[in-house]
């Protein structure tokens, strides 16, 4: 499942960067998520999170896509690490 999340999280992060939410209705990323996706929009924001900081922390990111690390321990440090981090 982690392997899965740390994909997820990839086309998250194109969405975003490509501004394609817009094209959906949805007015976030967070929303078009947790629609998409079925999950609450509590889970949607740690997958936004992490998309949005990807670049910030590609070890963490590695081993989400890996399968090492879960969505939830990614989405802490992501959520909570300071800029720079």
């Amino acid at each position: 499942r982690n392997a899965i999340d740390g994909r997820i999280v990839d086309i998250v992060a194109e969405i975003d960067r490509d501004g394609l939410c817009a094209t959906t209705g949805c007015k976030t990323v967070a929303g078009l998520v947790a629609w998409k996706l079925g999950i609450s929009p509590r889970n949607a924001d740690t997958v936004v999170a992490i998309a949005t900081r990807a670049e910030d922390f590609p070890r963490c990111t590695t081993g989400l896509r890996d399968g090492r690390l879960s969505l939830d321990q990614v989405g802490v440090i992501a959520e909570r690490a300071g800029e720079g981090s």
